[in-house]
Formats: C-alpha cells, structure tokens, sequence
C-alpha cells in the first residue's frame, strides 16, 4: 500500500500537478444581507453567536453575521459587531447552521471609542444586494469610551463628541469584506462617504494624533481562543514579541508594533484584516484583546480639532482564507496589487515518501528569524487528494521555504526567487520522526490517567512558538495527556526522559534517559502511586475555561482530558456568559470513574466584577445555553439571577466571586473595598474616581451576598496577601524581595504590625486579607482557590484546586448537588499542592464549635508527596498570626506535619490555617516566565505620557509578574463561641492599618 501510494505521489509530482478533481465553473455571483429568521439560517460553529434577528451577510465565498441591537455577551457591551464569519462550503456536513466560524468579535475603534448603537434603528440592512450589486448592513451610533474609566478622561484631552457609521460591505465576485468606517461630529443621522483618512507607513502617532489633536481609526479585533494569532516578523508568537516588548521597556502605544496585515489561524478557516493602504499599528496585542491601528486624521489645530459637519472615512478589509496564512495572504495580494508569483509544491517524508498532509511550510524572507507567511498542505477546499500539497502567492523578490511540526524538527530552508506572473515548483522533504510510546499504570499495574512531561537531556528544547508551538515553561520538548493510560508521542532524534504526573496525590515518575532516532519506538512503562490519603474530600477546580468561553480554544473533549489527567475528581464548567455541560464528553471518553462534571457558569460583566455559579442546567436550544443577560444589572440582580437559574432547574446552585482583586475585572477593586475599615456587618466600599463614569459603580450597589470567594486564581499567587510597605519598597527597589515574601507571614512581622514597627501597604490588597477582614466583620463566605484556566499548559487544570469534603470519593458517584452544599457549608481546604487539615476540639472545618470553659483542643495535619515541598505552617486566630511550625525536611512519610495544641481563649474566635512550601513544583505546576499584563495597567501606562491625564494618573504599582509556582494551602475557618452566646465577630484588630501614602 506505502508502495502504490508513494507511486501515485511521485507521478503527480512528475505531471506538475498540486491538486487533483474535476475542473469545473465556480458558483453564480452574488451578494444578499438579510435578516435570519430561524436557527438553521445562522453560520454556526464553535464561536458562532447569531442567531435569529440578527443580520446575515454573504456572497458566493463567505457567511458573515453582524448582531443587531444585542451585546454579544462577549467583550463588546453594544450591538452592531461582527460575529460570525466561515467559508460557504459545498458539503452538506456544514447546511443547516453547522459552519466552523472560529472568530470571536470585530468592532470599530476610532481613538479608543468602540461604536455603540443608535436606541432604535441602530443597525440595518443598507441595501440588500444583488448578483451585481453589493449587499451592505449598516450600524450607526455614538463613539463611547471602550471602558467606562476613559469617559472622566477624556475630558481632560477634550475628545470631540462624535458618531459612527459603520457598513458591512459584501461585494458579488470578491472573496472579502470591506469595512467602512465614516465618523462625523454634527450629524446624529446615518453618514457615509466622508474624506478619505491618511493610511500611514513607517510609523503612526496614536497617543498624539488620537488622543490630543486628531484622531486614529482602526478596530478591537478580538480573535478568541480558538485562533492563533499570526503576524508577519513574529510568527505565531504574539506573547513573546509583547513579553520582549516589556523587558526592552516599550509603551507600546508609543511604539506600536507594526505590519503589512494580522492573521487568527483556525482549524479549516483563518481570518486577516488589512487596511486600504499602508501598515497595521498594534498598541494592544493579545489573542483575545487586539487593537488594530490603520488610519489617521489631524485636527485643525483647535481645542474642538475639527469644524462642525467634518466627515472622516476609514476603510479595511477582512479577509477570509481556508486555514493557513498563505490563503488570506493570497487575497491580499490581489486586494493591494502587489506584485507577485506562485509558488506550489508537495512535502514528503524523507526516505519514506509519503506526502504529509496538514504540515506546514513556513516562508522566511532571507535570513529573517521568524516567518512572513505560512502554508498548509492539503487544506484548500478545491484539494480533494491527500497528496502534501501546497501553494499560493508571494510577492516577487527572495525568500526561503522550511517545513516544520512538531516531532519532526525543522527542515533545511529551501532559498527560492519569486518572478512576477511565474510559476514555481518545488518539493520539499520532511524528516521521519521516532516515537515514544508510554504506559501509566497504578500501584496494581492498571492503566491510570496522567499527564507526560518530556524533556531534552541536553536542554536544547525544539519547540518554536513563532512556527505554532505553544509556550511552556520549563522548556520541555512536549506535553502529552494519556487520558486512558496509553500514549504515543512523535519525536525528533535526540536524548530525552519523561516525567509522568498525576495532580497534587499522587508522587511523580521519572524514566531513566533514552534515546529516540529516526523510525525508532521506544517504550516506556511508568507507574503513579498514589501519594496522600484523602479519605472523605474529593480534588474540585470550580472555575474551568474550553472553546465555548470567547478566550479560550480548548475542546471540551480535551478539557475534560487535562482534569482527569491532572487528577481533577469533579469540576464545574464556567465558560464566560455560556452555560455548557460536559458529561457527554465524559462518557465519550469513559472517564466516569476519573472525573465528574457540573454545568456552571461565570457571568463576565466589564466593569462589575465577575461572578461565577454551579450547578446549573444547559438549554440546549437556547441563546448561550441559557446564560444571564447581566445588562444594566447591579451585583445583587446577577447574584439572584444566578440562583433563580439554578433553581429552575431543580438546584440550590452556590455563588462565589471571582479574582475580586483583578483590577478592571475584579469586583473589590472596582467597588473599592476597603479592608482596614469597617464595622461588625458594615463594610465600608469606596469606588474609585476613574468609576465614577459607571453609574452601576457606586458604594450603595456594592453586595455581599455571595456564598464564597475566589481567593486562589490561576497563578496571580501576586494577589494572596497584602504585603508590609517595606516588602512593597523592597521590591520596587530590586533588593531581592519576592512574591515567596509577600505571601509568608511570620511572627516577627505580625508582632512587628502589632507593635506599629511595620504597616501593611495601602496600595496592594491581598485576597486572603480581605477575606479575613469580612470575617472579623461577621461575613462568612467560603475561600476558594480554582485555576481559571484557558488552555492546556499555561495554567494547568487544577492549579490551584479545592479539597471538598464528600460523601463519596469515587467520582462516578459524586452528586453536583452535594459539592454545591459542601461548599456553602464550607467544608474547603484551597491548595496549590498540600492537603491540610484542621480540627478543634475533633470538629472539622466548617464547623461551629461551643468551647469548654475557654479552652480548645486545635488539630493541624499536612499531608504532601514526597515531590512536594512543605516548610511551614501559620495558625490564624481572627486574623492574627498566632503560631507558626516549621515543617521538618525530608519526612519520610507523606504525613509530613502534624501537632495537637490546646488554647485558651477569652473571646470568640475563629481560626484558619496556612502550609506553604518554596520550591518550585515543576513541571506538574510550571512556573510563569512569560508576565500577566492587567489590562488596566497597559491603559495606564498607554496614557501617562498625555500632559492633560498623565499627573491625573498614579504609577501601576509594581507586582511580582515572573516566579515559580510554590505550595500553598489554606483552610476555611473553624469558628469557636466562648461563652454560650452564639459566635460574635470580632471587628478589625487594632494593628490593621495600611502604611501613610
């Protein structure tokens, strides 16, 4: 069979044939923009938003869906964004609004106003099209501030008031979109065909011009999770250009990255965007979080900058291509007349010859690091063989080809010169990979779930995030989840050793060194023992993230792998606005006896925080699976709405907050929560300044009335504590201060706090603080700790995780119903890694305990793999540091700390216990090498070079943004009534005071 197929290969190749089929006439042109009226009509697809009412736009090429008057319930609070996009395909597997759009959202920017829409008639069909007329779908309505914080600042700068006229241009015959933006600064009605803006090359002014004396037009092109966001000069590595852009001291609104055109590259589809002319200016680049810069205008030198009646258009095009850049690049070409030739070919198998379909080609102007282009082999949808083939346009000049995948390496680059008009042929040869092939087995030698971590002996790691590879930290060659136990990984010749894993109880296995050459199978058989003894609570991560979320590319298939695989017993979806169940993929993938599932969701409102519920109930057929519409809401609406959901469907669904201290997103920040005042159940709320521009922001709608808080995100371990001033100093002064310091009491900083020698700062507030603060105020919701995570290695499911208590420890068995109750009842321990325990007077945590004639018996328990470190333990009584324990090194049990105390108390006290460790726990939890950017920080920074706003702006303050993942752990309180009288809060200790400014 290798033979004959290798024969039919090497012919085609002989004849100069790259595709093969029938050629026939291509479909009648035609362009239409209609409303859809049933779910059938809609695009479709993992990202697909439309539905019945909003606008569908389309030709003989694509499928286009602009919302009308609804927010996406996504990133854009208004209506008249871009939403759905995907290829009209000629296979019936895709009829009936089953499409594979894969893009989040795309809405106008002009100076950092999004464009909301007009209250009635804010987004309509301008002409409905024709097989020679265009079809046009037209949104008009005011610049508003993208964040309600810029609408106080733009003031300062004298921003004019201005509207938008945005039409969605789908013309017969052209494989585009055309976007036309026209801003006017009189007329409230619908205007189009204003001046043509200035496209610039060489570089753009985009504070200067569009915050002080004209204008920048461009878009918020916000790509989602399930594309890879590729640019010409950085490849696919959009995180590490933005992370060298940081360490080098870039303002990127100052300096913004530049290029000929941006592309998100999805399975089957891709998607670039190009201005009429000249470059893309970049001040804001992530996946889920773009802002393209194409045009600009200057002012007429006045403080109004523009004379009344002025019109303004900017004009782009959004291109459409069928799963590799190569395919958009193609239609760039064609849209800007550049001149060009043709490059095809095929990719064999060295040695083999066996042609490789989906590898890519990457294409390198000479010498350069990183790619200009890309291709895919057997991807367009006119190639109906599996023969390696590729091809498409480049522009005439030198360039250089390499094949590249993962488990092959790179291949030779092929230097080629690309004439105008001619065609060039070439074949390209990649290299056959060995293969590795691992067993996981328990201490029975049955297969077990678990993740594989490989690495180079010699450290020379061969991933290349620039060429596609996702960034890991740590450097491995690869990350494998053998779900079922088994796994076969590809790999490049070399000397490599696995370090197989399973979460936080189970101890690591490491392979001794081996090598693999080309064609070679070398097996692995590794075993996974379990570490620590977890009768009665079952491994929770409550805050989890796949493909339905809009930043996250994760299938649920693979969501629900990396749970199992991390050892994960029962998770609670919570995609952003979108209520998903994932038991199916559970059940696909017969791993009830590893890990269950709860339908959940986290409401993503802007600028009021984030609040996240389980269990819930997916309705299937309806608009995002049934999810909150939190519009206009205030904190009270959406936390009863989420509990009337739940009960709908025949649950007590619990409540929590999520990061509250994530600045924009963080609910205590945006209310201004502040923890050093406050009375026994009054809290004191303080919104800042910069919210006073959000009338749902005020000290009056700020709630409570959550059942817990998400003190534990991710790996933001920068949010646990509330440093002392001096560590804040330290480390703003590099004197070696880390994040190990801020998040580690001792007892001579809290008799240090308590004797006024030290202050907690005033301008970092840590969660776990905060929360000791609502405590001692009489508020008691659960601490939580859950990873957040979005993707498969970034953040690793689980990281952190809850301890739950449970009627059950097998996971098959486990009721939603009884984690949801647990966790109200506060039966937690949060863990980046140990398993802590603590009773008084033999009453678990959770509990309320009457003490006898003022004494209590305290019961503290670590337990931790041998892999794990654990150093000490912090013993909380109504917030105070009270004892500290070392933990002896290298304790030969998995029982690594535990002591009995008796207290005596003369008041009402609740108690709460902290371990922690300081070694790394890599590579089960990697460290974060590549930094958070806060998205306030980046608008702070962006705008304090402005005279009119910069001294109106306090400096970010610096956090650790760079640091290794290390063992935490904390419990929920135990909460002690001394005299009989039920439990008393204790109000704020005295020595709670924040630093003087």
């Amino acid at each position: 069979m290798y033979r004959m197929r290798s024969l039919l290969v090497i012919c085609a190749l002989a004849a100069g044939v790259v595709g093969c089929g029938n050629e026939e006439s291509g479909p009648a042109s035609f362009a239409s923009a209609r409303r859809i009226d049933s779910l059938d009509e809609i695009v479709g697809g993992p990202k697909s938003l439309g539905r019945p009412g909003d606008l569908l736009l389309e030709n003989e090429f694509f499928r286009a869906v602009i919302l009308t008057d609804r927010p996406s319930m996504g990133p854009h609070i208004s209506g008249g964004s871009l939403v759905d996009l995907d290829l009209v395909r000629n296979d019936t597997r895709y009829d009936g609004g089953f499409g594979r759009d894969q893009f989040n959202e795309m809405f106008p920017m002009v100076s950092m106003n999004a464009q909301a829409t007009a209250e009635t008639g804010g987004v309509t069909i301008a002409h409905e099209g024709s097989s020679t007329e265009a079809a046009v779908v037209r949104v008009h309505g005011p610049g508003e501030p993208f964040l309600s914080v810029l609408g106080i600042l733009w003031g300062m700068v004298q921003m004019p008031d201005m509207w938008l006229t945005t039409d969605f241009i789908a013309e017969p015959g052209l494989p585009w979109l055309t976007v036309e933006t026209t801003v006017s600064f009189e007329d409230e009605g619908p205007v189009t065909g204003g001046a043509p803006v200035d496209y610039p090359e060489g570089g753009i002014d985009i504070l200067g011009a569009g915050l002080e004396t004209g204008l920048v037009f461009g878009d918020f092109f916000l790509a989602g999770g399930s594309l890879e966001v590729f640019a010409p000069g950085i490849g696919f590595d959009e995180d590490g250009a933005v992370f060298e852009a940081n360490q080098a001291g870039i303002n990127s609104f100052l300096e913004p990255f530049a290029f000929p055109f941006v592309v998100g590259v999805g399975e089957g589809i891709s998607y670039g965007l190009v201005p009429d002319a000249g470059e893309l200016y970049v001040p804001l680049f992530t996946a889920s979080q773009t802002a393209l810069v194409g045009g600009a205008v200057d002012g007429n030198g006045e403080a109004e900058r523009f004379e009344p009646g002025s019109t303004f258009t900017y004009r782009r095009h959004f291109l459409v291509g069928h799963g590799d850049v190569g395919s958009v690049v193609d239609q760039m070409i064609d849209l800007r007349g550049i001149p060009a030739g043709t490059v095809r070919g095929h990719v064999l198998e060295r040695s083999s010859l066996l042609p490789l379909s989906g590898i890519s080609v990457f294409v390198f102007e000479p010498g350069a690091e990183d790619p200009y282009s890309e291709w895919k082999t057997d991807i367009a949808p006119t190639d109906v063989l599996d023969d390696g083939s590729f091809g498409g346009r480049l522009p005439v000049g030198d360039w250089e080809l390499q094949v590249y995948e993962r488990g092959r390496g790179r291949s030779p680059r092929l230097p080629v010169t690309v004439s105008e008009g001619d065609t060039l042929d070439v074949r390209l040869e990649a290299a056959r990979p060995g293969t590795v092939r691992v067993r996981l087995v328990d201490e029975r030698g049955e297969p077990i779930p678990g993740k594989v971590t490989v690495f180079r002996t010699d450290g020379a790691s061969g991933r290349h995030p620039a060429l596609g590879d996702s960034f890991i930290a740590g450097d491995p060659e690869t990350v494998a989840f053998a779900h079922d136990g088994f796994t076969d990984i590809p790999m490049r010749p070399g000397e490599y050793e696995v370090v197989a894993s399973r979460g936080l109880e189970y101890e690591i296995a490491v392979s001794d060194p081996f090598r693999v050459d080309e064609r070679s199978v070398h097996d692995l058989e590794l075993q996974l023992v379990r570490g620590i003894d977890s009768e009665g609570w079952i491994s929770a991560d409550l805050h989890v993230h796949s493909s339905p979320s809009h930043d996250s590319g994760v299938s649920p298939t693979d969501r629900v792998r990396t749970m199992a695989c991390e050892g994960v017993e029962f998770f609670a979806t919570a995609d952003h606005d979108y209520i998903s169940d994932f038991a199916p993929y559970v059940e696909q993938l017969g791993l009830e006896a590893w890990v269950s599932t709860a339908p959940g969701v986290e409401t993503t409102t802007v600028e009021l925080g984030h609040y996240l519920a389980f269990p819930l109930q997916q309705q299937f057929l309806g608009d995002v699976g049934g999810a909150l519409d939190w519009t206009g809401m205030l904190p009270e609406e959406i936390m009863t709405g989420l509990r009337e959901l739940g009960r709908d469907a025949g649950y007590e669904p619990v409540v929590f907050v999520g990061h509250p201290r994530d600045g924009i997103f963080g609910y205590f920040d945006q209310y201004g929560f502040d923890p050093f005042s406050g009375d026994v159940d009054d809290p004191t709320f303080r919104p800042g300044l910069l919210t006073l521009a959000n009338t749902l922001i005020t000290a009056d709608a700020a709630s409570l009335d959550m059942d817990g808080i998400e003190l534990f995100t991710g790996k933001r371990i920068d949010l646990h504590r509330t440093p002392l001033q001096r560590e804040l100093d330290g480390f703003a002064d590099d004197d070696g201060t880390d994040v190990l310091d801020w998040i580690t009491r001792t007892m001579e900083e809290q008799e240090g706090l308590s004797e006024g020698v030290y202050r907690l700062t005033g301008e970092l507030e840590g969660q776990v603080d905060d929360w000791f603060t609502l405590l001692n105020l009489g508020f008691r919701m659960t601490a939580l700790g859950n990873s957040d995570t979005h993707s498969l290695t970034d953040t690793e499911a689980g990281c952190p995780r809850n301890f739950v208590a449970s009627p059950t420890d097998a996971p098959a068995f486990i009721r939603a119903q009884d984690v949801a109750d647990a966790v109200r009842d506060h039966r937690v321990v949060a863990s980046y890694g140990p398993f802590l325990t603590m009773h008084v007077d033999g009453a678990p945590i959770g509990s309320d305990v009457r003490a006898r004639d003022g004494v209590v018996g305290i019961d503290l328990r670590a337990q931790a793999p041998s892999w794990m470190s654990l150093d000490r333990i912090e013993l909380y009584a109504n917030g105070t540091l009270i004892r500290e324990f070392d933990v002896p090194p290298d304790t030969p049990s998995d029982l690594r700390f535990e002591t009995f105390i008796d207290l005596e108390l003369d008041e009402d006290t609740w108690f709460v216990a902290i371990a922690t460790g300081s070694e790394a726990m890599s590579p089960v939890f990697t460290s974060v090498e590549i930094p958070y950017i806060p998205l306030e920080e980046a608008v702070t920074a962006a705008l304090q070079p402005i005279e009119a706003i910069g001294s109106f702006l306090s400096d970010p303050v610096p956090f650790p943004k760079i640091h290794p993942i290390t063992p935490y752990a904390l419990t929920n309180p135990i909460w002690v009534d001394v005299d009989g009288d039920g439990f008393q809060a204790p109000g704020i200790p005295g020595w709670m005071v924040p630093a003087e400014p």
